[in-house]
């Protein structure tokens, strides 16, 4: 924009805004064909624009030709412009969102969402992106507070479940008989693996105000069936529906977690407790630094 102030007339300027202004509204018409056309599920627009599609067909042809009677310098002009937005969008965006989307599937996975034919429900998505100050201070003091379960022996997946049922149920009051059921369900499910020796068993019960985060570390490895590998670092979330929003975020920040390297080393090595909280809050300082950059 600088450069177009510095050294174009008043002309070539005014006809450079007008050519940027008219791809613009070219652009938004054809995203509304591509979405009326792609069937997404959660694309309900207020207003329905009448004619369509050949209003909008129209709207491109005839912009695109007052585009070429506006001259050779501003077409050039906004063709530098576009090049230069795609190489911005391919260098620094495209990885952006290819790892946020990839993310996003993961969390899908997770919670056994199913799939409408993209990575991830939009609605999802924008659920994990809008989070704020209160739900990253609420999830640190969570982590903070939250039971550790540091497994010395190998259980059974049923003795496990069990443990795990009755130490949940005391901590949010909840049925410990319907939570042992929902985890036997869950843990046989393999999209529990986030990556081997990592898992996060989520789950959502019945009740209003009831969220908690259980970690757990077993050396030995807890094998829930033939099909999952053997799982050193565990992470459960118990959840109530009115709560699905701080329930996605605390999936996505753990997942997110358990990517940096050498976690699971750290985890097994981890002398204590403490030192296990530790690695949770100090990689949950690096993963906020990093988004903030």
């Amino acid at each position: 924009m600088i450069f177009v102030i510095l050294f174009l007339d008043l002309e070539g300027l005014v006809k450079t805004a007008s050519a940027m202004q008219l791809i613009l509204f070219m652009f938004v018409m054809l995203s509304v064909i591509i979405m009326r056309e792609s069937k997404i599920r959660h694309y309900q627009p207020k207003f329905r624009s009448p004619l369509y599609p050949w209003i909008h067909i129209a709207g491109i042809i005839g912009y695109g030709f007052i585009l070429f009677e506006m001259g050779f310098i501003s077409l050039i002009t906004m063709g530098i412009f576009i090049a230069l937005g795609f190489s911005w969008y391919l260098i620094y965006a495209r990885p952006k969102i290819k790892r946020e989307y990839a993310l996003l599937h993961v969390i899908e996975r997770i919670t056994g969402i199913e799939s409408t034919g993209y990575l991830i429900d939009e609605e999802l998505r924008e659920i994990l992106i809008e989070r704020d100050d209160i739900t990253e201070k609420r999830f640190e003091e969570i982590i903070k507070k939250c039971l550790i379960l540091d497994l010395e022996k190998m259980l059974s997946p049923d003795e496990f479940t069990k443990l795990l049922a009755h130490k949940l149920a005391k901590e949010i009051d909840a049925d410990e008989e319907e939570l042992y059921k929902s985890f036997i369900k869950r843990e046989k499910d393999s999209n529990i693996v986030v990556y081997p020796g990592i898992a996060v068993l989520s789950l959502i019960i019945k009740g209003r105000n009831k969220f908690d985060i259980i970690l757990v570390r077993s050396k030995k490895g807890i094998i829930f069936s033939d099909d999952i590998p053997p799982i050193h670092a565990l992470f459960v979330i118990v959840s109530s529906p009115d709560q699905q929003s701080f329930y996605f975020h605390s999936l996505m920040w753990l997942v997110q977690i358990s990517e940096f390297k050498d976690f699971e080393k750290k985890w097994l090595n981890a002398k204590d407790n403490e030192e296990l909280r530790n690695i949770i809050l100090s990689s949950w300082e690096k993963l906020k630094r990093e988004n903030f950059l």
